[in-house]
């Protein structure tokens, strides 16, 4: 263990304030979080001191360019400044060790966070007070939401609707609809022609006058007109049915 004299031609004040906080007297006074601390600063120190020290005997050997105008010469005091980080460090881990364990902190919760845990629970009370029990649907509504939906459907829907009732019409029915028409035409009638007022006899005043004036003028009555008189009598006897 090198002592405080010697450590002392060697380190800087705070080296030297950093190297009687590892002495065996005081290292035992630290607590675990602070001794954590000086571990971490010791062990950079002394890693750096042994980088160095390799580098000055490079220089000292020719083997490396020197850092600053003039190359180190050796190594010595760079080495000791290594040896008494190393135990320091080796005192320090120690007392880590045999320090006593913190105990867990317990979380505490912060001060606006209750707060706010409070104001959450009580805006969903709020907010399930104002909302509305679900009313059943009556009947009317829903006759009345049915008439809407009807009314919302859209010509293309309807010749739609109307193209696959056309195309579900069977053949059957298309005949029968075919003869029901058939049946309401009226039958063709012949137009009657038109007769004068007939008589008890059958025959019209027209034809009273005509042998009238064939007496008179004593002229002879040809047969000419046998025909159409007889189609005259059967048109007659057509409209009396």
């Amino acid at each position: 263990m090198i002592r405080t004299p010697k450590a002392k031609q060697v380190l800087t004040k705070a080296e030297l304030a950093l190297f009687l906080q590892s002495l065996p007297r005081a290292v035992t006074t630290h607590t675990s979080t602070r001794l954590k601390q000086k571990v971490v600063r010791t062990r950079a120190l002394r890693n750096k001191f042994v980088a160095e020290a390799k580098r000055q005997r490079r220089e000292a050997r020719g083997k490396a360019d020197p850092k600053r105008a003039r190359a180190a010469q050796g190594a010595e005091r760079t080495l000791l400044k290594a040896e008494i980080f190393g135990e320091m460090l080796e005192r320090f881990q120690g007392a880590l060790k045999a320090a006593p364990k913190p105990a867990p902190k317990k979380k505490r919760a912060a001060p606006g966070a209750k707060k706010r845990v409070k104001k959450k629970a009580a805006k969903k009370k709020a907010a399930a007070k104002k909302k509305p029990a679900k009313k059943k649907a009556t009947p009317k509504k829903k006759a009345a939401k049915k008439k809407a939906a009807k009314k919302k459907a859209t010509p293309k829907k309807k010749a739609a609707k109307k193209k696959a009732a056309k195309k579900k019409a069977t053949p059957k029915k298309k005949a029968a609809k075919k003869k029901a028409a058939a049946k309401k035409t009226p039958a063709t009638r012949r137009a009657p022609a038109k007769a004068g007022k007939v008589s008890k006899g059958g025959r019209t005043r027209a034809d009273a006058a005509t042998r009238s004036r064939l007496k008179r003028s004593g002229a002879k009555r040809t047969n000419r007109h046998v025909a159409a008189r007889g189609r005259r009598s059967q048109a007659r006897r057509d409209g009396r049915r």
